[in-house]
Order: C-alpha cells, then sequence, then structure tokens
C-alpha cells in the first residue's frame, strides 16, 4: 500500500507540476497557518497545527505538530487545478517527514470559498485517515 501511495503522488507532481515559466491552473491557496483534527484508522485521532506555503510556481512547503506524532516537515508539495475539481477548488498533496523517522502522503483539496483543507492521508506505518485544517482563528 506505502508504495502504491508514493506512486501516487509522483503521478500527481507529473500532472499539476506547471511548465517552466506557467502559473498552476487555478486560483493560489491561502499560504499561513492552518488548524484542525484527524481521524485515523488506528484510532489515534489527533489535533494538527500547520504553517503551510503555497508558491506561485505550485509548489507546498511547510511544517507541523500532530498532537500525538509529533514535529512534521512538508515535502514535495503540489497544489493546483486538475480535470474534474470544482471550479472553486485546487487539489493540493505533499509528503510529511515526522522527525520520528516515518513519512505520510496526504491528497486532499483547497477550498477558495471556506479556506479549508480537506485530505486523506497513509503513512509509511501503515495508518491512513482524513483531516481537516481550517485557517487559524484569528483570536489566537
Amino acid at each position: 500500500m506505502w508504495e502504491r501511495e508514493k506512486a501516487r503522488h509522483d503521478r500527481m507532481l507529473e500532472e499539476l507540476s506547471p511548465p517552466k515559466g506557467s502559473p498552476p491552473k487555478g486560483s493560489r491557496p491561502q499560504s499561513g497557518e492552518y488548524w484542525g483534527a484527524s481521524e485515523e484508522s488506528d484510532e489515534g485521532d489527533q489535533s494538527v497545527r500547520s504553517s503551510i506555503s503555497f508558491d506561485g510556481g505550485g509548489a507546498v512547503r511547510g511544517r507541523g505538530v500532530d498532537g500525538e506524532d509529533g514535529a512534521y516537515t512538508i515535502t514535495k508539495g503540489v497544489w493546483g487545478q486538475r480535470e474534474g475539481d470544482k471550479e472553486h477548488e485546487v487539489s493540493v498533496g505533499w509528503i510529511e517527514e515526522y522527525d520520528e523517522g516515518f513519512q505520510v502522503v496526504v491528497e486532499g483539496f483547497y477550498s477558495e470559498e471556506t479556506g479549508k483543507i480537506e485530505a486523506r492521508f497513509r503513512s509509511s506505518r501503515g495508518v491512513s485517515g482524513r483531516f481537516m485544517l481550517a485557517p487559524k482563528p484569528s483570536i489566537f
């Protein structure tokens, strides 16, 4: 399963990476702090805090902390509109590399209407699930 997820992510990178000098299709997601929670197959649901940067060339970078699994770095990220995406959504995907030594493949959507990211994931440890991230509330 893990190798299949990594291969799926590689295909997403190829599909969404724009030609040199061209912007990605779709509206660029908002960079910043995101907060949310995960629902996990091992019942290890946890809080999620991420700082995500969506650059104008289609790359996604950042870092974050999960309530149970700890700190991670976002690498090999990409965003852009795919055929079949809704008008107000863009596809997003990245790899999370955890300080504890495992990796997670993420694939989902950013909604321009809500500012939220909804995604599914699978880890190199065999855990899978979903999460939703929303922009950090302004009261914090």
